[in-house]
């Protein structure tokens, strides 16, 4: 991500017309809110990873307690 934005402020840097610095402004933001959106779907299946273990550890408890009251 940092070597991209190097390469893209050099790209500025060397020859500025106003067509390239636009397309590269919204290459950056696309590259942004890519990166953004993955981060974020990586932490809810994350998320829901846990939640759905801790759900299953409940009921497993819930279920050998259950079963040992009973008995």
């Amino acid at each position: 991500m940092k070597i991209l934005i190097n390469l893209l402020y050099k790209e500025l840097t060397i020859r500025p017309t106003k067509k390239e610095k636009t397309i590269v402004v919204v290459i950056v933001v696309v590259v942004a809110v890519a990166a953004t959106a993955v981060t974020a779907a990586a932490v809810v299946v994350v998320v829901v990873v846990v939640v759905v273990v801790v759900v299953v550890v409940v009921v497993v408890v819930v279920v050998v307690v259950v079963t040992l009251v009973v008995n």
